[in-house]
């Protein structure tokens, strides 16, 4: 049996390999350094994909502090409703470059808690965390609660609402 073959059965051998965790990893015969450009060249239809895969990075462990009841709006990336830099965060965090990167919406402005700290929106949004990583203007106090959203028409639909936040704090 040629090198050639050899090195693709061994490859076919990998692929069974049992998927463990989360995270998929893609290995190719060229990354392995079992294979030459030739020999990729004339398999490229049969390609072998590697897939192993990585636990989650796990997120800080959080208790829920306490809830309380604020007055929600949301809020898009438009100059009229942020300032001249409105993919930008008061904290600095590129919210459009967060999105286009990942389609999550994670982040709120609000005066009344600090930087970093994870709230919930139970009765509206009950499967997602969110960051404080904004501030709203000076005449808005803390039970006021500004959800990011992509899109004007996102955060007009959304309106403003009563709901409860959920404030989440580190478990030391």
């Amino acid at each position: 049996m040629n090198k050639k073959m050899m090195a693709f059965k061994q490859a076919k051998r990998l692929m069974v390999l049992p998927v463990i965790f989360g995270l998929t990893l893609v290995v190719s015969f060229a990354v392995l350094g079992l294979g030459t450009a030739g020999f990729l060249k004339a398999t490229r239809a049969s390609e072998v994909e590697i897939q192993l895969t990585v636990p989650e990075p796990l997120e800080p462990a959080l208790r829920l502090s306490r809830t309380v009841k604020v007055i929600s709006s949301a809020y898009s990336s438009t100059v009229d409703q942020t300032d001249s830099t409105p993919c930008h965060t008061a904290n600095g965090f590129n919210v459009c470059q967060h999105y286009s990167n990942t389609q999550t919406i994670d982040t709120v402005a609000t005066n009344g808690l600090p930087m970093g700290t994870v709230v919930r929106f139970p009765n509206v949004y009950p499967h997602l965390k969110f960051v404080v990583r904004d501030r709203m203007n000076a005449r808005y106090n803390s039970r006021f609660v500004d959800i990011w959203l992509p899109t004007r028409s996102d955060a007009v639909a959304f309106g403003r609402r009563v709901v409860d936040m959920e404030i989440y704090e580190p478990v030391e």
